[in-house]
């Protein structure tokens, strides 16, 4: 799973939710480093909408790069700041949302839903 953020703290936090739970991680702290991690075509792409420097919008981006990919790459945007169009778009991207804060069973929950576990 490829988990994107700018914020390191919030990073290792989701980095460390999935791996108690087993499952590997990698991270990424800026969008051009995600792309690389991308085209590995990892099981999962979580990803923060805004990652900094001009970039309020590179989680979408991103998103929108692993719904191309053959085959797609799920995606879960997780989120403080998302209008309802930044919402709209990412479920039309297949991206399942989960807002800032969250609970790690929330997290959980997306990650499992994207993946297509019950």
């Amino acid at each position: 799973m490829l988990v994107v953020d700018d914020d390191d703290a919030i990073r290792r936090l989701l980095a460390r939710i999935l791996t108690l739970r087993g499952l590997p991680v990698i991270v990424a702290g800026a969008r051009r480093a995600a792309e690389r991690e991308l085209a590995r075509a990892p099981a999962l792409l979580l990803t923060d909408l805004d990652l900094g420097r001009g970039e309020e919008t590179a989680g979408l981006t991103l998103i929108a790069q692993a719904a191309r990919m053959d085959p797609p790459v799920p995606a879960v945007l997780i989120t403080a700041a998302a209008t309802p169009e930044t919402r709209a778009r990412a479920v039309d991207l297949g991206a399942a949302v989960v807002a800032k804060p969250f609970a790690a069973a929330d997290l959980l929950r997306a990650v499992a839903g994207a993946l297509g576990d019950p």
